[in-house]
């Protein structure tokens, strides 16, 4: 392999080490806030860390649908039912 190859290959693995790092920070601070009982805030960040889980691993990735199961259990937790079971049915997939 070539230096440049070598280089950018480097350079590629180290964001997406940050990017993992980023989603497991926010998974953690979803947690934090539905353990708080602030789940308004949580939901939002849940979204968040669907978005990036998907545009880092792609939409395929176990991270992308633990996050959606996350989300499921939050939107249940606000009663909002349709939009829980769309969210939960995603992370099946």
């Amino acid at each position: 392999m070539k230096l440049p190859a070598l280089a950018l290959a480097f350079a590629v693995s180290l964001l997406a080490s940050a990017q993992e790092a980023r989603w497991t920070q926010m998974s953690q601070q979803v947690e934090q806030l539905r353990e708080q009982g602030r789940i308004a805030q949580a939901i939002p960040l849940a979204q968040q860390t669907i978005q990036v889980a998907a545009a880092t691993f792609g939409p395929q990735d176990r991270r992308v649908g633990l996050s959606l199961d996350v989300l499921g259990v939050l939107l249940t937790e606000q009663d909002d039912f349709a939009d829980a079971e769309t969210s939960l049915r995603r992370a099946l997939d």
